[in-house]
């Protein structure tokens, strides 16, 4: 009897957070598979009359993944015109050198050279990477400020273009989409499925009112917002978050956000090749989370929170439902289990034709991984808070 009241407790609590679960697939991310969507190929209409454009890229012991990635990025074609402005921060590779060659060869390329981190107090003294983006945006002398890395390029010489297309009045704010290239070993696809995922969510929110991050990657905003939200001011003092904690003031200051996912303006990068590395990686990207809104907090904890008890309440009530040779409640289960992938492979089909994320990660074998997410939502929590308190550095 007691077996059978505890599976009974069990059975609710799983239907309550598989109800929570739908509700963010059906409700939110949903959004992202709907076709009469303008925004999620880009082929939008600009209202406004194209403006030049400054892209800014901040480098630090980048000398190879500049002289690799760096032309496409200079070969862009913006008929309105465009800068690079390149921002060497305190490198002690050939990162100079590549800059100065590429100076000489393209006439719209700034070089702005930080040689050690100023200590005045101004904007400029934030640490790691915003005092470098400071810096990169107080010489751009364009209206329009585009931002990716210097481990990154586009997938086309119309990646300008395009995310300017997006950025329409009232929108000042345009997300991009900025996966990682594929290669081989399960590490690999576990990192492009988690950056997916992410995607959905952040791009989601966006579409729904309610930005909260974005990548800086693949990022625009105008100057004028820029100086409207304050620019690093109110997080300067973090390495982190020169890209989620600016659209996190923007949307307290319930500016308009735009999204560009064409697949030619998507910027691609590598993803780390290693455990250590990526995880390195999360827990600084995520440090900066607990800056986040309280309804943020509360909207992405529920999405987290929902799909580990998802799944491990899941397995528990097939153990429990085998063991009582329940057959009812096992099919129960396996039933929602089902219908969850289903809606999810469907709604992941809708983003595929729509704009050409990443999906081609998601096939049967995502069930799988599925699995390991729960596993990896279930880590980095504890890991992010422990991360807080030691710090990070850029590069």
């Amino acid at each position: 009897m007691m077996l059978i009241n505890g599976s009974n407790v069990l059975i609710g609590i799983f239907i309550f957070v598989w109800l929570v679960q739908m509700g963010y697939w059906v409700g939110l991310f949903i959004r992202m598979a709907w076709k009469f969507n303008p925004f999620l190929s880009g082929n939008t209409t600009n209202l406004t009359q194209p403006q030049p454009v400054s892209v800014i890229i901040c480098a630090r012991n980048e000398a190879a993944n500049l002289a690799k990635f760096l032309p496409a990025v200079l070969q862009q074609n913006y008929a309105a015109g465009f800068e690079v402005v390149v921002v060497n921060d305190q490198s002690s590779d050939q990162t100079a050198a590549v800059l100065q060659e590429f100076a000489q060869q393209y006439l719209h390329l700034t070089v702005v050279n930080i040689t050690e981190q100023r200590k005045d107090g101004g904007e400029a003294a934030a640490s790691g990477k915003k005092q470098a983006l400071a810096q990169g945006i107080a010489a751009a002398k364009h209206p329009i400020l585009l931002f990716t890395d210097a481990d990154c390029y586009p997938a086309s010489n119309e990646w300008i273009t395009l995310m300017t297309q997006a950025l329409n009045k009232p929108a000042e704010l345009v997300l991009g989409w900025s996966p990682y290239l594929k290669q081989s070993g399960w590490l690999n696809r576990l990192v492009r499925i988690e950056t997916y995922i992410a995607g959905v969510q952040y791009l989601s929110w966006a579409l729904a009112k309610k930005p909260y991050m974005g990548v800086g990657r693949n990022l625009c905003y105008t100057r004028t917002l820029y100086a409207q939200v304050g620019g690093f001011a109110g997080h300067g003092h973090l390495t982190s978050g020169d890209d989620d904690l600016l659209v996190q003031a923007v949307a307290k200051g319930q500016y308009a956000v735009s999204i560009c996912i064409n697949k030619k303006a998507t910027c691609y990068t590598y993803a780390p090749t290693n455990f250590a590395a990526w995880w390195r990686q999360k827990t600084r990207h995520l440090s900066t989370s607990h800056q986040y809104t309280a309804k943020h907090k509360i909207f992405l904890g529920a999405f987290w929170t929902s799909q580990v008890l998802v799944s491990l309440l899941g397995l528990v009530g097939i153990y429990l439902a085998i063991l009582g040779q329940n057959t009812n409640y096992l099919f129960l289960y396996l039933g929602l289990f089902f219908m969850r992938w289903v809606v999810q492979g469907i709604i992941h089909a809708g983003i595929k034709r729509n704009n050409n994320m990443d999906t081609q990660l998601v096939s049967w074998g995502f069930m799988v991984y599925d699995w390991l997410l729960t596993i990896y939502y279930l880590l980095l929590a504890p890991s992010v808070i422990w991360q807080k308190k030691q710090g990070h550095k850029w590069r």
